[in-house]
């Protein structure tokens, strides 16, 4: 109860005391080597194929998780629908956001699809399109169950029972967007683990390797959206994929794909900043494929 009547700068505070102290106590028990210095305070990073650690730093340590929980929200969509992406979704009011959020630029009255609503929940980080996808998707679980309630609050439900399907011990979520929420919370163990799922899936896989997507919405304010990619290490070598997330108190996070001598590697960072996350991806990309060699 007290938490929610810290201000940001408190927790902050608060946090950083309790992660030094915990610190050593979790570095004897890392499962992995540590990684290279970075400013991140959570690292993991997986072997796909051997399901095997090959760094580890604070990695069942809780931290807010962001936008990456869109990995979740794509999951739970991809699995839902099975793959036919091609259904229409009419965007509602209550399916948009202001201009201070990341978005697509969704408005109410617009016409689109799943499919496009997928890229603009990867691509452009939409919590536009994570809301609507939550609505019409929880909908339609709250439809087949014969059931009444909150669509958005099924679809949570949906996210949640996934990460206890994949073993995500230490992951909660509120919401579908990964706005910071008491109660909301994740490590870089279970991101990972949430990555290598999600990449795993081809669409998903397809859709975050591209730079751009150009959406045709229908409706009554008909246009074209372009929508970009906020992951900045599109292209450079090894690198397949990935997602960024970002909170308000402007700690970053990073689910990273990408291919260490051919094979699949899944690395997690949290609580990192926006400036150094980057940074601290290619150290770890790199110590990884020295250690390769």
């Amino acid at each position: 109860m007290l938490r929610r009547h810290l201000n940001g700068k408190t927790r902050r505070y608060a946090r950083a005391i309790w992660f030094r102290l915990s610190e050593p106590l979790a570095r004897a028990f890392a499962e992995a080597p540590p990684p290279p210095k970075v400013a991140a305070k959570g690292v993991y990073c997986l072997d796909v194929e051997t399901r095997s650690a090959l760094l580890a730093k604070n990695a069942s340590f809780k931290f807010p998780p962001a936008s990456t929980i869109k990995l979740a929200t794509a999951l739970v969509l991809i699995r839902t629908t099975q793959g036919d992406l091609g259904r229409p979704v009419t965007i509602e009011p209550r399916d948009c956001v202001g201009d201070l959020e990341s978005r697509m630029r969704l408005r109410a009255g617009d016409v689109v699809t799943h499919d496009d609503l997928l890229h603009g929940l990867m691509l452009a980080s939409g919590n536009d399109a994570a809301k609507a996808i939550a609505r019409s998707i929880g909908g339609e679980l709250l439809e087949e169950e014969g059931g009444e309630g909150d669509p958005v609050a099924r679809f949570v439900q949906a996210m949640n029972r996934l990460a206890a399907s994949l073993n995500l011990s230490r992951t909660r979520f509120v919401n579908p967007s990964g706005l910071p929420v008491t109660g909301q919370y994740s490590t870089a163990r279970d991101l990972t683990l949430l990555g290598a799922e999600a990449f795993s899936e081809s669409v998903i896989r397809e859709v975050s390797q591209k730079r751009t997507h150009v959406v045709e919405t229908r409706g009554p304010c008909r246009r074209r959206i372009e929508i970009g990619s906020t992951m900045q290490l599109l292209g450079e070598e090894g690198i397949v994929c990935g997602k960024t997330g970002t909170t308000e108190e402007g700690e970053a996070s990073l689910v990273l794909y990408s291919l260490l001598a051919g094979r699949p590697v899944v690395t997690a960072l949290v609580a990192s900043w926006t400036s150094t996350r980057y940074a601290d991806a290619r150290r770890i990309l790199d110590r990884l494929a020295r250690s390769d060699r």
